[in-house]
């Protein structure tokens, strides 16, 4: 089983949030989760 790793990083490269996916979900599932979960943080 494989995984992709989706996070977004501030202005330091700290990361600030992610989200994990199967190998097999659409890069554009993934992107736009950690999108959402940004919104409402």
């Amino acid at each position: 089983m494989n995984t992709k790793v989706f996070g977004i990083a501030d202005t330091n490269g700290r990361l600030t949030s992610f989200v994990m996916t199967a190998a097999q979900v659409s890069d554009y599932i993934g992107g736009a989760a950690l999108l959402d979960e940004q919104l409402w943080m």
